[in-house]
């Protein structure tokens, strides 16, 4: 949990979902997402109803100059009108509560997924144990 000054938002990590869009100044993208995980929070690729937080990267991209502020922002500040409690962060604030919340974890997915070509392990009916290599 961050402290928070007249006008910034209080960002709470734990049991929250944020989302990301932009470019980010400071961190890729990936780094942001693992960043907050390792917080205990979730990330998603889409806004919705279930999401507390989209950060917003401060490098805007071309379209915001004619205001266009992108498919994100636009669904999020709907949400809001609609009286969801979905925060949007800039990036600034973001990473001000960041540098104030303690890793709890590593951040890394818990969950993999394996594909596998089942053609590519099997030659000749026989299962082939160096195509797992």
């Amino acid at each position: 949990m961050t402290p928070s000054k007249e006008g910034e938002i209080n960002v709470n990590f734990k049991d929250k979902s944020f989302c990301f869009t932009g470019n980010m100044a400071d961190l890729k993208r990936t780094q942001a997402e693992r960043e907050v995980r390792s917080r205990l929070a979730a990330t998603q690729k889409v806004v919705n109803a279930s999401l507390d937080y989209l950060v917003i990267g401060s490098i805007p991209s071309v379209g915001w100059k004619y205001g266009d502020y992108g498919n994100k922002i636009e669904k999020a500040v709907e949400l809001i009108k609609e009286g969801s409690n979905l925060k949007l962060i800039p990036e600034d604030e973001f990473m001000l509560a960041l540098e104030n919340t303690p890793i709890s974890g590593s951040g890394e997915l818990d969950k993999k997924i394996l594909i596998i070509r089942y053609s590519s392990l099997v030659k000749s009916g026989d299962f082939d144990v160096q195509a797992l290599e």
